[in-house]
């Protein structure tokens, strides 16, 4: 991936999130305030990408229940 926002040119930051075989990557130019979402390297939508954290997020919990 580029490290160069394709909107305006400026650095991008990338914050990769791995958990339970999921891998999500947020994209973020702080020069035009653009976010991307990428799950497993494929562009996603925000609510997509924060459904997949909700999902692990809610298995994990469940898990350490027991």
């Amino acid at each position: 991936m580029s490290t160069r926002c394709a909107r305006c040119g400026g650095p991008i930051i990338e914050i990769d999130l791995s958990s339970d075989g999921t891998d999500l990557t947020m994209r973020s130019c702080s020069t035009c305030d653009t976010r991307e979402w990428a799950n497993d390297g494929e562009p996603v939508a925000l609510d997509e990408a924060l459904g997949e954290l909700s999902a692990t997020s809610a298995e994990r919990r469940h898990r350490r229940s027991r």
